[in-house]
């Protein structure tokens, strides 16, 4: 999978903007605020119809523009796609190879993109809400079911939730309807847990193979699920296959604590309160990791990523990279560039070749200027 060109208009500070790609590694310049990462959200946009930097459609849309138009031409490894996204009188409309799509999930899993930003360290030091939409994000793209079970799951979470704030308030427990969300909170919430904790031990599989097959000596790293299910909160045993008990596991966990919940006016247990941790070497990296530590365990999650979606689509995805670089010594910048070398197309930006790894390898260079990128020969 590679990008071959792209075109925008009015989209960020581009009026308009046309890039060809080369299939290797693309390193774009330029300086703060030129426009470098705009590039990357436009690629990230065709990929999901959403932004990583969680923005809505107007704060897109160039300053004084009415439309903005995002357009991709991707090779898929035996043909070419055409992937259209047109923002217009507030509404957004997805077209694939000229034909109008009903729904913009349609594209989801069809480009595969995974980007690694500067935000990425809080994948290890920010909240849990993070990590889960990491696993959530991760998950929804290879496998509909997934996604259909997690949206159904949070419909009925926002449905007790209303219920458990209105007995909190002082109306009345209708504990038949609560037990009767719960039961389709466990059925679903049940598929949703199994799959985490499957992708976990797939990513420490991984992890396994890239420090052995590399040789890579940047110390041991580790994940694990965690979750408040059950009396031993330690579901790695747990699979789709076994999925019923887990649902019966879920569904006592919440049946026990619902006058806790009623307490604090909302739903406590769950898989919206999961959350997996990063160690090295057994300490947690959150907690006793240096940035540089956090930095690269956040690069291999990506790189986790990367090889579950090539596994799962038999598809290499799109590697978006944003200056993750900065806060890694010479030696390191080396070695986690010998991860990301991984035949995946790149398209990276940077404020200066300074700052990459010295044995990166670029096929393609360009510089943005004034709101133009321009290709240096």
């Amino acid at each position: 999978m590679h990008l071959k060109f792209l075109h925008l208009e009015n989209f960020r500070n581009y009026e308009a903007a046309d890039v060809k790609f080369n299939k290797g590694t693309n390193v774009i310049t330029g300086a703060n605020g030129a426009g470098k990462t705009n590039i990357l959200e436009a690629v990230y946009y065709l990929s999901t119809t959403k932004s990583f930097r969680g923005h809505i459609e107007k704060d897109i849309l160039r300053w004084g523009g009415k439309y903005f138009v995002a357009e991709g031409r991707f090779f898929t490894g035996t043909e070419e796609e055409r992937v259209t996204i047109k923002f217009l009188n507030g509404k957004k409309q997805l077209y694939i190879d000229d034909v109008p799509e009903k729904k913009l999930s349609s594209i989801i899993g069809r480009i595969p993109v995974v980007n690694m930003l500067v935000d990425d360290i809080y994948l290890i030091s920010g909240p849990p809400h993070i990590r889960r939409n990491f696993m959530d994000t991760t998950l929804s793209i290879s496998d509909r079911i997934y996604m259909d079970s997690l949206k159904k799951y949070n419909h009925i979470l926002r449905q007790k939730n209303a219920a458990l704030k209105r007995a909190g308030d002082g109306g009345s427990v209708d504990v038949s309807f609560i037990e009767v969300l719960n039961e389709r909170l466990s059925h679903y919430g049940a598929y949703v847990v199994a799959k985490r904790v499957e992708l976990i031990d797939f990513f420490n599989r991984i992890i396994g193979e890239i420090l052995k097959e590399r040789y890579i000596n940047i110390g041991s790293f580790s994940l694990r699920y965690e979750s408040n299910i059950g009396e031993k909160n330690n579901l790695s045993e747990f699979s789709v296959s076994s999925s019923i008990e887990l649902e019966k596991i879920i569904h006592s966990t919440m049946k026990k604590n619902l006058e806790k919940e009623i307490a604090f006016k909302m739903s406590l247990f769950g898989p919206h309160r999961d959350d997996f941790l990063v160690s090295k070497n057994s300490f947690k990296v959150r907690r006793f990791g240096s940035t540089g530590e956090a930095r690269v365990a956040s690069i291999i999650l990506r790189v986790c990523q990367l090889e579950y979606y090539r596994r799962t689509k038999d598809i290499i995805p799109i590697t978006l990279i944003d200056d993750v670089f900065l806060e890694l010594d010479l030696q390191i910048r080396k070695v986690v560039w010998d991860i990301l070398d991984n035949g995946s197309q790149k398209i990276v930006a940077t404020t200066s070749f300074k700052n990459l790894p010295e044995n990166m390898t670029t096929d393609a260079r360009y510089r943005i200027e004034n709101g133009r990128v321009i290709q240096d020969v």
